[in-house]
């Protein structure tokens, strides 16, 4: 009997969907997208480099869009880093818009939150037990321009209905098929200035949706759920 053969060109897409796009979780800022918080399950074990990820929006994201899927980003994972060391590799994450590098761990093991922009002490313990951080430096993100998915793309690859805590996978032939449309919607995009393969602003309004204002503070602020 002959053995299945690897093919490691092959696409691997993991799709999940967002309650929440504030350029946070992802952060497509500072020329290249991270995921440093939130999908703990996901970045501790799920993601490795080579296979895509895309998050869809949701109808806690987008109430009024009803069965209607739409992406807000897609991006190839490029490497993954202990979060232990993003704040030190990636500085740039500290101060830029929706800031993601918000944790800092001692040389006694314990984590400090320094920023509470978006995420506070009640989200420490679910954002440090994914233990790592996704990097992608070919991303294309959409924010408030989502891609309408129409039935007929959305019937060859697996979006969960939830959240689905661990993504669900597509691989092959649909897989391809659906990041080389992607793709063509992106050049057919302007994207915008500064920000590589950015096509839009997050879903601010909405995600922010009974959210205190972003702006930096002490961290006292309201509890920003993923």
């Amino acid at each position: 009997m002959s053995r299945r053969r690897y093919m490691p060109n092959k696409a691997i897409l993991r799709s999940y969907k967002m309650t929440s796009d504030r350029g946070f979780a992802p952060n497509p800022y500072a020329g290249v997208l991270t995921l440093a918080t939130c999908k703990p399950y996901i970045r501790k074990s799920c993601a490795i480099k080579g296979q895509w990820l895309a998050g869809f929006t949701s109808k806690a994201l987008l109430p009024d869009e009803g069965d209607n899927v739409k992406l807000i980003y897609l991006a190839k994972i490029s490497d993954m880093v202990p979060m232990e060391r993003y704040w030190d590799t990636y500085p740039a994450k500290r101060n830029c818009a929706s800031a993601d590098n918000i944790y800092r761990r001692g040389q006694d093991g314990k984590w400090t939150i320094v920023n509470c922009d978006i995420h506070n002490q009640g989200n420490m313990d679910a954002d440090t037990v994914g233990e790592n951080v996704i990097i992608a430096n070919e991303y294309f993100y959409f924010g408030i321009k989502a891609l309408r998915i129409s039935k007929a793309l959305s019937s060859k690859i697996r979006i969960p209905q939830g959240t689905a805590p661990y993504g669900w996978l597509s691989k092959g032939k649909d897989a391809e098929v659906f990041i080389g449309w992607v793709k063509g919607e992106a050049e057919r995009m302007q994207p915008m200035k500064n920000h590589p393969h950015m096509f839009g602003e997050p879903h601010g309004p909405v995600a922010l949706r009974n959210s205190a204002p972003c702006s930096f503070r002490p961290c006292r602020s309201i509890q920003q759920t993923c």
